[in-house]
């Protein structure tokens, strides 16, 4: 394999690719399964852990995307070593990768835009029910 033929459409999209060489197999499936399980110890390590809830929640979608994408990958593994047909195109390793960097897109902006601005807005509320009376 050289490098003009990763850039031929026959390439991503034959319904039935050539196997991958027996190192790449085992690479790949090793890191899906890394994935996997990283997701995993990261959604059993936030249910030890006490941080606060933007916290959490960060961590939490991290956590879904590696254990999902981890899975997807897995599946397309399978898929490829069976040899079924048209499920096995290269192309949904594209679709995969696409998919996988959105989703850290969202996450990244999710913890860069959106929790700065619920930190801002709580902040906000507690100077505002600071002077409001209380219950005694």
């Amino acid at each position: 394999m050289t490098l003009p033929s990763l850039l031929t459409p026959g390439y991503w999209f034959a319904p039935l690719p050539t196997p991958l060489m027996p190192p790449a197999h085992w690479a790949l499936l090793v890191c899906f399964a890394l994935l996997s399980a990283s997701g995993i110890v990261l959604l059993v390590v936030l249910r030890r852990v006490s941080w606060d809830k933007l916290k959490r929640r960060i961590f939490g979608r991290v956590a879904t995307a590696l254990v999902t994408m981890g899975l997807v990958g897995l599946l397309l593994r399978g898929l490829d070593y069976e040899k079924v047909y048209l499920l096995s195109m290269r192309a949904f390793y594209l679709v995969w990768a696409a998919c996988a960097l959105a989703w850290a897109w969202s996450i990244y902006r999710y913890a860069t835009k959106t929790v700065p601005a619920i930190r801002a807005k709580q902040s906000e509320r507690e100077q505002f029910e600071k002077w409001l009376p209380k219950k005694k």
